[in-house]
């Protein structure tokens, strides 16, 4: 079972994803940063053998998505829905400015949960401090809700926002307290697919973002697959996709796991 992590961002990235699709094939990819449901290419991504899950942004660049490959389903003989709760409750932040920004959504393969999420980083209006305490307390809530479902076959897939690895400060826009909360996320029995087969940071930074000319290796690894105890042990191989010339977004390779068959 190939799953994958991507994420858009722009309409450059919308309109790529679908020859990334057809040429890699993954079984199960889940998106960030989709934007309005007009401008995502949702039948592309049907012609490309793919059945999906939404949560659009109605303004912006935000909003989350599952697909999964209708072979992939066909052959084990199971449908794809939506989980009950596709946002993330987050009460203590869901004030007029911070609204639930269709950052969450969990949808049901058999008894496999998979989930794309996009932490929120922080808006240019914020000051740092504040977006970091923003961040912290939007991971804190889906730890919650993680623990008050207590699945044991789920894998948690996004822009989580946090640098995991490496040592702060990272000029003021990240701190300790994120990294802590991903911490207490993954002590709920979730592991990081990509460091379980590159444990060494040194070696293997695994850098999902801010690839450039400058930076042809890019400056740091946002983008994670978590899974539970039960898939992590299934685990083949993690990895980025290492053809530049097929990321959907130019800037952000995909992240794409292999793990034994369900």
């Amino acid at each position: 079972m190939k799953v994958a992590n991507v994420a858009l961002g722009n309409s450059d990235a919308r309109r790529r994803l679908r020859d990334w699709l057809t040429r890699r094939c993954p079984d199960i990819v889940t998106l960030q940063k989709i934007g309005p449901g007009g401008l995502f290419p949702e039948s592309q991504v049907r012609n490309a053998g793919y059945q999906g899950c939404f949560l659009h942004h109605g303004e912006n660049h935000l909003g989350v998505a599952v697909l999964v490959r209708r072979d992939f389903l066909n052959r084990r003989d199971r449908s794809l829905s939506r989980v009950l709760y596709p946002e993330l409750p987050d009460p203590d932040i869901c004030q007029p400015r911070f609204p639930n920004e269709s950052r969450f959504l969990t949808v049901s393969i058999g008894d496999l949960w998979v989930s794309s999420v996009y932490a929120p980083y922080g808006p240019a209006s914020l000051r740092k401090r504040q977006a970091i305490e923003r961040r912290v307390a939007w991971l804190n809530r889906l730890r919650n809700n993680i623990r008050f479902a207590g699945r044991d076959r789920w894998i948690l897939c996004g822009d989580f926002n946090v640098k995991p690895d490496g040592r702060p400060p990272w000029k003021g826009y990240y701190s300790q307290d994120e990294k802590d909360a991903l911490e207490e996320l993954k002590r709920l029995g979730l592991r990081d697919l990509y460091r379980e087969a590159h444990p060494h940071p040194e070696e293997k930074p695994g850098h999902t973002r801010g690839h450039s000319e400058k930076y042809p290796h890019g400056t740091s690894r946002l983008h994670l697959i978590l899974a539970s105890d039960s898939l992590a042990r299934r685990l083949r191989s993690a990895r980025m996709d290492l053809d530049r010339s097929l990321w959907p977004r130019r800037d952000a390779p995909p992240v794409i796991v292999d793990l034994d068959d369900i």
